[in-house]
This record gives structure tokens, C-alpha cells and sequence, in this order.
């Protein structure tokens, strides 16, 4: 063996030991502690597998290796995945929602024991809007399938370089509360329920599909570690719409419009980044002066007297009271559209995440024209004439700040299949 193939294995051998020493040190006794509320494990890498537990603040966890931008941990008896996020500090919540829903938590706080503290809000805002009850339980119990989603994923990215797209893509940085709180999801929940009302369109290969494209959403953005959920209206006119706590909605008349997957990931983008901005509980925060009613809310349900005696104080049961007027204006205002200072920023992060996901963003442009040329009905007016008018203008401005590599994803052919079964 001459000299120049001994330094080449030298130097390999070399290469292999740093960067066994390098992954040693982060994954091998290394220890973090839980620096945020809302940290949950859960039995996968990403935001659709079930809640194991929920950690509090100031727990110690320790790492057993790295996974598709998470960390797998252990904690007691406990094994499971991890958002990183949930190790480094975050600015205390100072809301309208921060003092209800909020518990002590305790070591083992089961999925079971979250989700009926979701529901008992829910309940209560389904109530007052007079939603679907039956929907309650359909939100709560959906979930996908993680075996076909990982085989979709693999399907989709299929000889793209994902890490180097997110890397020349970034997020904008923001301020924004990371988590929602028991009683935003229940709001989001009860809304979730009126707009459920309006009919479901049920077709689970199209549904699966929807919840397969949101999710690749989801992990492209900066809120990758919220659950988030799709559904489809059976209604003709062109809509979506988000509720607090990542229950989002597409019409089958939008998914008739729609004509490319890229399409299909920019609408669900923008509505993911209404509620990756709070827009939604931040006009509540605006609006806060106006709450005063009295005969809002009753006794909250039996439920949290029977189960949960210590979650919900007796000042918070009336700050709930006083909630309800005006989280029924709140309600008409996502049903309506009239948040035109937010949209902005949903079409920018839209693209953005879009990008992030491997999605050509010009396709949020593309759509909005056929929109426009197809004179399309909408009760919502971020889709009117006028509004998609003025919504390109911004967009051809804000895609030339995005600096996204060309040859993205379109899809057409894959999503005009589905489009077949609508």
C-alpha cells in the first residue's frame, strides 16, 4: 500500500472519529431542562403523533439521540420525542387567555386528561355559538395515519435536499406566544363547531390527502410542534378558515379551483399562519376593553367542577363569563374575513413556509388570478375581486424578498388525481 492510500485511510479514519466524538457529545449524557410550558413528549418525531406526558417547566430530560429536528428523550419511565424548542427560553405570555386553562402541571399529565380539559372549553364555546356538537369529538378523535404519511413524505421529496432549502429559506423571526393555551384551543374548538355546521364533505382519500399536504406544512414552519387538523366544507364557494389552536378548514369549492399541489400548500400555508401569528387572539387582545358582559357564560360545566377542581379559579370563571360577546365577534370576524391588517403577513409566511416544504410559492399569485378571472363568489373577503387584487400586488413585492432556489415542487398530476374524486 503506497503513502497516499495510507494518509487517505489516515484521514478517514481520522473524519470518522471526530464525527463520532461530535455525535457522541450531543446525543450521550447530555441533559436539558424544560425552559417552556406546554412541553409535551410525544411517540414520534412530529406533531401528529399522541402526547405521551406533559413535562413542566424546569424538568430535566435526557437526550438519546437527534430525529427529524427532534429529541428523542427520556425522562423517569418515560420515552418519546421532544420539540427542541421546548428547551430554550420564551417570553412569559401576558394575554387575555393567560391565566384560564392554566393548571399546575403535574409529572404525568396523559393526553386523555389534556384533551377533555380542551373539550370542557369546547363544549362551553360550542355552546355559544350553537355549533356541532358531534363535531367536538370528530376533532378530538382525528388523527392520521403516520406509517402512509411517512410513505407520502418519502413519495414527495423524492430527490430533493430539504435541509438545504430550509437553509436558504428562513423564517422570520417573531414575538408571538409559541403555545395556545386549554381555553384558546376550546375557543378554536367551539368555532371549529359553527363552522363544522355548515357541512363537512366527507371523503376520507381526499381528507387523508388534505391532512397529508397541511402536515408537510406544518413541519416546514416555525410552529412545526403544534398539532394542527384538516377538514373539508361541502360548500361551492371558495374558502378556508383557521380557529385558534390549529383546526383549519378548505372548502370543496376552493379544492375545484385549485389546480396544483403547490396551490393546495399555499392556501393551507396562509391559513397556518394566521394561527402561527395568534392573529386571531391578538385582535381579542385589542378588543379586551369591550369585555364586560354579564350574561355570557354561566357556571362553567360539570365537568371541570367534578375533574378538574384546582384548573379553573373563580376569577377565571368570570373572566370566561365576560369572554363569550366578544368571542362571538371574534368568530364573525374569521368567518367574514375582516382581518386585512394580517393578511399580509399570512401571504408572506405562506410563501415562506410554502418554500421551506419544497412548494413553488408563485403559486399563491397563479391562484388568486384565477379567482379573479373566474368572477368566483365568496363570503369571505380576502377572496373578493377587490381584495386578490390587492393581495397580488403585495405578493409580487414580498416574493422578491424570499430568496427560494428554483426547480420546487408543482405537483399537478398528483393533485389532479385527487381532484377527480371531489
Amino acid at each position: 500500500m503506497n503513502n497516499y492510500y495510507r494518509s487517505k485511510i489516515y484521514l478517514q479514519t481520522i473524519i470518522c472519529v471526530m464525527c463520532l466524538l461530535v455525535a457522541t457529545s450531543i446525543t450521550a449524557d447530555t441533559v436539558f431542562t424544560i425552559e417552556r410550558d406546554r412541553a409535551v413528549l410525544r411517540d414520534g418525531p412530529a406533531s401528529f403523533y399522541d402526547i405521551i406526558t406533559e413535562l413542566s417547566r424546569g424538568v430535566r430530560v435526557n437526550m438519546i439521540e437527534e430525529q427529524d429536528d427532534w429529541y428523542k428523550v427520556s425522562y423517569s419511565n418515560y420515552r418519546g420525542f421532544l420539540s427542541p424548542r421546548m428547551t430554550r427560553p420564551a417570553p412569559e405570555r401576558r394575554d387575555v387567555f393567560s391565566q384560564m386553562g392554566t393548571q399546575e402541571t403535574t409529572l404525568d399529565v396523559s393526553q386523555h386528561a389534556m384533551s377533555a380539559g380542551v373539550k370542557g372549553f369546547g363544549e362551553r364555546f360550542s355552546q355559544t355559538f350553537r355549533g356541532d356538537k358531534d363535531f367536538l369529538e370528530l376533532a378530538l378523535a382525528s388523527k392520521i395515519n403516520a406509517q402512509r404519511y411517512r410513505s407520502f413524505k418519502r413519495d414527495t421529496y423524492r430527490g430533493m435536499n430539504l435541509k438545504r432549502i430550509r437553509r436558504r429559506v428562513a423564517v422570520p423571526a417573531s414575538d408571538v406566544p409559541e403555545y395556545y393555551s386549554l381555553a384558546e384551543e376550546g375557543l378554536g374548538l367551539g368555532i371549529a363547531s359553527k363552522i363544522a355546521a355548515l357541512g363537512l364533505y366527507n371523503n376520507q382519500v381526499v381528507h387523508e390527502y388534505i391532512n397529508f399536504i397541511g402536515n408537510l406544512i406544518v413541519e416546514a414552519s416555525d410552529v412545526y410542534d403544534n398539532t394542527y387538523k384538516f377538514f373539508i366544507l361541502d360548500i361551492d364557494n371558495p374558502n378556508a378558515y383557521a380557529t385558534p389552536g390549529g383546526i383549519i378548514f378548505i372548502t370543496r369549492g376552493m379544492l375545484k379551483m385549485i389546480q396544483t399541489e403547490a396551490e393546495l400548500a399555499l392556501v393551507l400555508a396562509h391559513e397556518i399562519a394566521h394561527t402561527a401569528r395568534f392573529h386571531a387572539v391578538i385582535e381579542m387582545e385589542h378588543r379586551k376593553h369591550h369585555i364586560g358582559s354579564d350574561d355570557a357564560f354561566a357556571a362553567m360545566d360539570s365537568f371541570f367542577e367534578e375533574h378538574l377542581p384546582d384548573a379553573i379559579s373563580e376569577e377565571t370563571k368570570e373572566l370566561i363569563k365576560d369572554l363569550e360577546e366578544e368571542s362571538f365577534r371574534i368568530y364573525e370576524t374569521l368567518i367574514e374575513g375582516r382581518l386585512d391588517e394580517y393578511e399580509e403577513e399570512a401571504d408572506y409566511l405562506a410563501m415562506i413556509y410554502a418554500a421551506r416544504a419544497g412548494y413553488d410559492p408563485q403559486g399563491l399569485q397563479v391562484l388568486l388570478e384565477r379567482l379573479i378571472s373566474s368572477n368566483s363568489l365568496s363570503n369571505n373577503e380576502h377572496y373578493t375581486v377587490e381584495s386578490n387584487r390587492m393581495r397580488i400586488n403585495k405578493i409580487n413585492a414580498n416574493l422578491k424578498k424570499i430568496n427560494y432556489p428554483g426547480g420546487l415542487l408543482i405537483n399537478r398530476e398528483r393533485y389532479q388525481r385527487h381532484k377527480r374524486n371531489i
